[in-house]
């Protein structure tokens, strides 16, 4: 039923929708925010830069989703890249700076988390509130 009528006039359903949008959208904005400011903190904290943390993230996603358990699959590079949309040389540099860090070894197989409880606590870190 209208609020009003006439030109320009709006409906409580059209008001309704626009303050659920933005009631989403702040939502949306807050974990954002809280989203970025974990990233920054992990950048901080272990010295990532963003492909790095990125790598990070994708090399434990993808060795858990493997369903080989606690993280221990080797992941090859390329499947990294093909994840991330990066050029495989880049993961492999970068790799090799999360390996200088302790974040990860390397094999001639591919990669795997060192520290699998750094990793999903960093991960549940991310995600709270999300």
């Amino acid at each position: 039923m209208p609020a009003r009528t006439g030109a320009g006039a709006t409906t409580i359903d059209e008001r309704s929708m626009t303050e659920t949008a933005d009631v989403r959208n702040q939502a949306t904005m807050r974990r954002l925010r809280r989203l970025l400011a974990a990233f920054g903190r992990l950048r901080t904290k272990e010295r990532l830069a963003a492909e790095e943390a990125l790598i990070f993230f994708a090399l434990g996603q993808l060795a858990w989703s493997s369903g080989e358990g606690a993280m221990s699959k080797l992941v090859p590079c390329a499947e990294i890249s093909e994840l991330l949309g990066i050029p495989r040389e880049t993961v492999r540099r970068k790799a090799g700076r999360l390996v200088d860090l302790e974040l990860a070894i390397l094999t001639p197989r591919g990669l795997r988390i060192r520290d699998n409880p750094l990793w999903a606590n960093v991960v549940r870190e991310l995600l709270a509130g999300m």
